[in-house]
């Protein structure tokens, strides 16, 4: 094993600690690769990057032609702090390529690591050629000096630091040696034994390669460091298979090499966890998920963090129940999860007030209340979110009658902030705090108001949506609790609704949405959403009419009538699935984007909305376009704050293909973006992609009263995260990149965001929509 007393200069410059902010991470490849899975690859090597380096990854080379002509690019990996180079272009001849890659590394100082068939790209450069193999090379050389005055033939083997052009015939598992106490093999045990993998046979190496890893036999180099230019690259044969980046001793190698190319080893010798919402489509990096079931608890881990200099996030539920990633702490940062903190602490049943944990479902306080015959009034329609998160992202159900938010009926907050002191908030300071983001502190105990328990009766009527613009708000003002399913591309609308009624009246009806929309994903899976996704737009229009016309209430009827049943409001207005039983965890998964306006704006939008889909046909299969309403709230950070507010909502069946848009994605884009920017849409906190939530933060009249009790509370910004630096400006949008909108990171501006096939275009009737669509 050689030492490295030799390369010290070089750790010095690539190994020390420098900073611990995300790395901006440049990830190339080839789905349409035929040899390799280099899709299931990017999956993976994503994760591991997310889990140990603390990165934000971008993909590009969703197809061939989105690879090469970024590769087109001469500046393509300025502002990465690292690029991942997977890709196979082995016999081309594309000269320019192969030199923008170099340069990226040679000249600008991005490290990069080069994976198994990279070592294969440009054999054409190779320094074992056949006879007809110098006469092209010599060709391909002249050709280039007459063309690229000035600039030195890229050699690629020069670059990577080993010549490969072939590899075993079959696959083998690879017994190894390690060659140096380098730390990136620092954990690779003696006598590894790499997972079946092709071997690549080394021709020769440039002088300056630092081995890390060869076969047992020391013949072939697996891993090594190459100095080149500015900076360096970390290259790999091994990883031919799914099977290797599954590898637990190759995922740390990977890892480490990432880290130790971006000045980040010493900050995380151990992996990031990787966190995720309920339905796994936000995944969060910290560092730590420290569980606490006391203030105390919370307070030692807000210490921890301050003592740590790390950023902090809270949630109150194992998976929590957000579509945004307003939940992710700052990557490398520190989860607080209160979810054992879920019990009724007091009832107050005098002044109708309840003591609860941030941890306790709208489900659960629902259930305990029955015993003091009281209830909480209000709930999204799965009941399953906690009071803390469900309050602090603006949760609410439908009515103009009462208010609709959890929020609304907070009277007191104890908090521990940013120092891990102990704050209260009460009466009207608390429920203006209440949609709190996570930026306050950690929220550790609740009083909520609550009132005497009354049973709802459930009714819906359908109708053309000829006039609705004009009868929407009086239909909805005349009940006690009211939605509207808008299915504007076929022309129809329902509106089911809730009136109170004596706690007398017989029935023990219930809101059963979740678990029967659970029994046929169960058995097909994303099967359906695939289905309206890829199918002709017909058969999306076909689902929406059948929806539309044959309305199936999400209602059990118990001892009463079927068509207007009764139960306990808690009961009525929402509900939950088993863990394992729900919709998403058999693959259907929506995508949601909610906004909401004053009512005041409604009829116009509506006209507007009428405009888009006259335009450019949708159908919205799944609710229409789903609308509920709210009474104007106090809460700072409400959506229908200072206004009576109408929140539309649109379910789409998510794409299981990543390289897919769903079908009307071009319209549900414009018809957000007409709302965002014609009506100063406020979108709703837990939902929708971050591009939309830029500079959201000026939309509300008291934005400026809550950030100044949030630096209040937490001085230091502990309680900041990627989420709040876009919303209070776009500081924290990711740099634009070839599919970013596929990937729901970006508005499109060129076509080139779009990905493949796709072209950037302004919307069909809002003109100032940027939306993509097949070219």
């Amino acid at each position: 094993m050689v030492k490295l007393l030799w390369v010290l200069p070089l750790a010095l410059l690539w190994g020390l600690k420098a900073w611990s902010a995300p790395a901006k991470v440049l990830y190339l490849t080839d789905y349409s690769n035929g040899y390799h899975d280099y899709q299931a690859q990017g999956k993976a090597t994503e994760l591991l990057l997310e889990q140990q380096l603390d990165s934000d990854v971008s993909i590009v080379g969703r197809s061939y032609e989105e690879l090469t002509k970024f590769l087109g690019k001469e500046n393509f990996g300025e502002g990465y702090d690292l690029i991942v180079y997977n890709a196979c272009l082995a016999d081309t001849r594309e000269y320019v390529w192969a030199e923008n890659i170099i340069r990226q590394t040679r000249d600008l100082g991005v490290p990069m690591i080069l994976l198994h068939c990279a070592m294969h790209n440009f054999r054409g450069t190779s320094s074992d050629l056949g006879f007809f193999g110098r006469r092209k090379l010599d060709a391909d050389r002249k050709a280039w000096e007459n063309e690229q005055a000035g600039k030195e033939f890229p050699i690629w083997w020069r670059f990577s630091g080993v010549d490969s052009t072939s590899h075993s015939l079959f696959q083998k598992k690879l017994p190894t040696r390690i060659e140096t106490d380098h730390p990136i093999v620092a954990n690779v045990p003696e006598g590894w034994v790499a997972p079946k993998d092709e071997l690549y046979y080394n021709i020769t190496r440039t002088d300056d390669v630092i081995p890390l890893l060869s076969t047992d036999d020391g013949k072939e180099l697996l891993a090594w460091l190459h100095p080149v230019g500015k900076s360096m690259v970390f290259a790999t044969t091994l990883g031919h298979k799914l099977e290797t980046y599954e590898n637990t001793v190759f995922q740390d190698l990977l890892g480490r090499a990432a880290r130790f190319l971006t000045n980040r080893l010493d900050d995380q010798e151990s992996a990031n966890r990787l966190f995720y919402n309920y339905s796994s489509s936000i995944r969060c990096n910290p560092s730590d998920v420290i569980t606490a079931s006391t203030i105390a608890e919370v307070q030692d881990a807000v210490r921890l963090a301050v003592a740590r200099d790390r950023a902090l996030k809270v949630v109150s539920i194992d998976n929590p129940n957000s579509y945004s990633e307003v939940l992710c702490p700052e990557k490398g940062g520190i989860v607080i999860n209160v979810a054992p903190m879920n019990k009724l602490l007091n009832v107050d049943a005098v002044n109708k007030m309840v003591t609860v944990q941030p941890g306790i479902t709208i489900d659960q306080l629902g259930r305990e209340l029955e015993a003091y015959k009281l209830i909480f009034p209000t709930t999204a329609d799965y009941s399953g979110i906690t009071v803390a998160g469900g309050m602090g992202t603006g949760a609410h159900h439908s009515s103009l009658k009462r208010h609709a938010g959890i929020h609304d009926y907070v009277e007191k907050l104890t908090i521990v902030d940013g120092t891990g002191s102990i704050r209260i908030l009460e009466g009207a300071e608390a429920r203006e705090a209440a949609v709190h983001l996570g930026y306050l502190g950690a929220i550790v105990e609740v009083v909520l108001k609550v009132e005497d328990m009354f049973k709802l009766r459930y009714g819906y009527k359908a109708g053309s949506d000829r006039d609705l613009e004009q009868l929407i708000e009086q239909e909805v003002r005349s009940h006690d609790y009211a939605r509207v399913s808008w299915f504007v591309g076929v022309g129809r609308y329902i509106v089911d609704y809730y009136d109170q009624v004596p706690v007398e009246e017989a029935g023990e009806s219930y809101h059963n949405l979740w678990e029967t929309s659970a029994g046929p994903t169960s058995i097909f899976g994303s099967l359906p959403y695939d289905a309206l996704n890829r199918l002709p737009q017909i058969v999306q229009c076909g689902a929406a009419g059948v929806r539309a016309n044959a309305w199936a209430a999400p209602i059990k009827a118990v001892n009463s009538s079927g068509r207007e049943p009764v139960g306990f409001a808690h009961r009525m207005l929402g509900s939950t699935c088993a863990k394992g039983r729900c919709p998403w965890d058999f693959g259907a998964v929506s995508r949601t984007q909610e906004l909401a306006i004053p009512i005041a704006e409604l009829q116009n939008w509506m006209q507007d909305v009428r405009g888009i889909i006259a335009a450019r046909k949708a159908c919205f299969p799944v609710l229409g376009v789903y609308m509920r309403f709210a009474k104007a709230s106090d809460s700072w950070l409400s959506s229908s704050h200072g206004a009576d507010s109408m929140m539309f909502e649109i379910h789409i069946p998510k794409e299981t293909d990543p390289n897919r848009y769903e079908q009307g994605t071009e319209v549900y884009d414009e018809i957000v973006q007409m709302t965002y920017q014609k009506y100063q849409g406020r979108p709703h906190w837990a939902k929708n992609s971050t591009p939309i939530f830029k500079d959201t933060l000026v939309r509300y009249g008291r934005a400026a009263d809550f950030v100044d009790l949030k630096n209040e509370l937490d001085p230091m910004g502990r309680f900041e995260n990627e989420f709040w630096n876009v919303i209070a400006s776009d500081s924290a949008l990711k740099k634009p990149y070839p599919g970013c909108n596929l990937s729901r990171d970006c508005i499109c501006q060129s076509d080139a965001d779009c990905g493949t096939g796709y072209q950037c275009a302004p919307g069909a009737f809002f003109d100032e929509a940027k939306v993509c669509v097949k070219k």
